[in-house]
């Protein structure tokens, strides 16, 4: 049975992806919640995280966690900015 994920800590415990969807062009992403590890506020909650579009720019619609099946070949990858995370 599916359990709500209670914030992001929990998201990474369990090894889960971030599935983020534009609210403008809806363009949809899966990224890792791990690599987001050290940018995302520990114990932030997942539905409250900010995201920006890639590609238009828009503000993220929603975000959710949810597992990965069939591999983790269907995640986005992220790379970081050139600064330092600010939650490590």
């Amino acid at each position: 049975m599916a359990q709500p994920i209670r914030d992001f800590d929990e998201a990474v415990g369990r090894n889960l992806a971030m599935r983020i969807v534009c609210g403008r062009c809806a363009r949809e992403v899966l990224i890792a919640a791990r690599s987001l590890r050290g940018w995302v506020r520990p114990g932030a909650d997942v539905g409250s995280i900010a995201f920006r579009c890639e590609g238009c720019g828009a503000s993220a619609a929603t975000v959710r966690c949810c597992e990965v099946f069939g591999g983790r070949e269907s995640l986005s990858s992220w790379t970081p900015p050139a600064r330092p995370a600010p939650y490590d």
